[in-house]
């Protein structure tokens, strides 16, 4: 009953029922440009997360970074564009054993650390006198990894700096890694830095040039010298071997390099 009454509205008043439906699309088409806001492309974050990808790396360090440096000081505009030269200077590398092996050799002497020394004093390690900040809480001696960065890893509420250099990691000049450097001493030097730090004493960032000093029993990376780089390089050139047989999370889970030389 139904589907012939249909077809005889359709056959009888034709004119009106196509009438009612351009009226109707008419209305639904100038409400939507009219009333309703358009979509806005200018964001390329608005609407998803791109996890995993370059751009959602960049994005989180520049979240935290701002989020962190506008606790203390209620502004967002602190940090300004720092141009870095790019020189394609390609570098060539030669990886012998007696050179990774003089390296483990010399910052194992240098990491040594005394366990009859009070939790209290300063323990001097990597050329500067370094605060015992956790040994009074703990109970404990800090290894040398803690009194260089004053932790042992970093952590996800860490402030974070992304950079990018148009080089290969593996060719990075010495001029690149020097103005690496000066760029980590300029950022650290501003009146908005050390209002965030955690200590009272600012502790060194997790940073590549950090790191390399480190490695390099340096105070500080201004100290790094051709031949440190080299010696880190081909360091970590050894240990990538052993670096998918770790655990994801070998911190707790006891997962260690199978080379005394790695962990480091």
């Amino acid at each position: 009953m139904g589907r012939s009454r249909y077809a005889e509205l359709l056959t009888h008043y034709p004119v009106p029922i196509l009438a009612v439906i351009l009226v109707v699309v008419c209305s639904c088409t100038l409400l939507s440009v009219l009333v309703a806001k358009p979509p806005d492309f200018s964001d390329p974050l608005q609407g998803f997360i791109p996890r995993y990808t370059d751009i959602h790396s960049s994005y989180r360090a520049w979240h935290s970074l701002v989020e962190n440096t506008a606790i203390s000081s209620g502004s967002r505009d602190l940090l300004t564009f720092y141009p870095l030269d790019e020189k394609a200077t390609a570098g060539t590398w030669n990886t012998t054993t007696s050179t990774v092996n003089e390296l483990y050799q010399r910052f194992r002497r240098s990491s040594s650390v005394d366990a009859s020394n009070e939790s209290d004093s300063d323990i001097t390690s990597y050329g500067t006198t370094t605060p015992d900040f956790y040994a009074p809480f703990t109970g404990r001696v800090l290894s040398p990894k803690e009194q260089f960065f004053c932790d042992s890893k970093p952590r996800g509420g860490y402030a974070q700096l992304a950079f990018s250099i148009s080089e290969d990691i593996y060719k990075m000049n010495f001029d690149t890694f020097t103005q690496l450097c000066q760029l980590q001493a300029d950022v650290e030097s501003s009146e908005y830095y050390k209002p965030v730090c955690q200590f009272d004493c600012m502790c060194r960032s997790f940073s590549l040039v950090n790191y390399v000093a480190y490695l390099s029993n340096r105070s500080s990376c201004f100290d790094v010298i051709q031949p440190d780089m080299t010696s880190t390089l081909q360091l970590l050139q050894y240990c990538y071997t052993y670096y998918e047989t770790i655990p994801f999370d070998c911190w707790y889970g006891g997962g260690m390099f199978h080379s005394r030389r790695c962990n480091v």
